[in-house]
């Protein structure tokens, strides 16, 4: 990585320091003046103003985040410059974010297997949602030729009925259950 010259960064410093006082004095005259919102990577600085004291420029990390995302791919490097003006310390990192393509819904999944609890032929299938909200659970028990519907209401997610549920006592049929477009896994009759 190469150093910037000691005087390339005073030069960058006083630079900056004259544009952000002639937008501090335009801002003070127009209060009701508002900068624009950054909407493309090209809004975002190239270089952010000095901050003087032990303070952090929550601005310039606004900034640098909004460039991000927004670019999807961005190299920050950061400058210390001591009391007397000298370069003491570079940092570079590259930030990287890529657009959420998710709706924010949980993942759903439904998972069946035999429970140990006697049904009026066989066992009761032990079915178990995750992702579904609580509150009313339909689904339909596919078991060889037969869909059969049922209900019950999840008090917890993930949540885990185990009886009521479905039954099928010929061992060649294969079973499965679909809540919502969701289907389980298939596993054969009891």
């Amino acid at each position: 990585m190469s150093e910037v010259p000691d005087d390339e960064l005073e030069s960058r410093a006083a630079a900056e320091q004259e544009t952000r006082g002639a937008s501090d004095q335009e801002d003070a005259a127009s209060p009701s003046a508002e900068r624009p919102p950054l909407t493309s990577p090209e809004s975002v600085p190239a270089t952010l103003p000095p901050v003087s004291g032990d303070g952090v420029s929550f601005v310039g990390l606004v900034a640098v985040i909004a460039a991000a995302v927004l670019a999807q791919n961005v190299t920050i490097t950061a400058y210390v410059v001591d009391a007397a003006g000298k370069q003491s310390a570079t940092a570079s990192a590259t930030a990287s974010a890529s657009a959420a393509t998710s709706d924010c819904t949980p993942s759903q999944s439904i998972s069946i297997s035999w429970s140990s609890n006697p049904a009026p032929a066989g066992k009761w299938l032990s079915i178990t949602w995750t992702g579904f909200p609580t509150g009313s659970i339909s689904w339909t028990c596919h078991d060889g030729s037969t869909v059969d519907k049922y209900s019950t209401t999840a008090t917890t997610s993930p949540f885990t009925a185990s009886t009521a549920t479905c039954y099928d006592a010929v061992p060649s049929d294969s079973v499965y259950v679909v809540t919502d477009g969701v289907t389980s896994n298939t596993i054969s009759g009891d």
